[in-house]
């Protein structure tokens, strides 16, 4: 391999783990504010919040309140 294939390689090398590590980083961000959401919205809904409240404070569909409390299954 001469220096400049090598060099190509290990920059595609480097540049794919970098790509690797911002999206893990991206999708642990999502999965965090998924879960934060989660827990509000069971607290919420043990102290008398309906899912249709629920929903429209996180911003999420009445349905996933809805799977979250345990009114529906996935």
């Amino acid at each position: 391999m001469s220096e400049i294939s090598k060099w190509l390689f290990d920059k595609g090398i480097e540049q794919g783990i970098e790509q690797g590590i911002e999206q893990g980083i991206e999708r642990g961000i999502e999965q965090g504010e998924t879960n934060k959401a989660r827990e509000v919205a069971v607290k919420m809904y043990r102290k008398g919040s309906s899912p249709v409240d629920i929903a429209e404070v996180l911003d999420v569909s009445i349905e996933q309140v809805e799977e979250w409390v345990g009114l529906v299954t996935a």
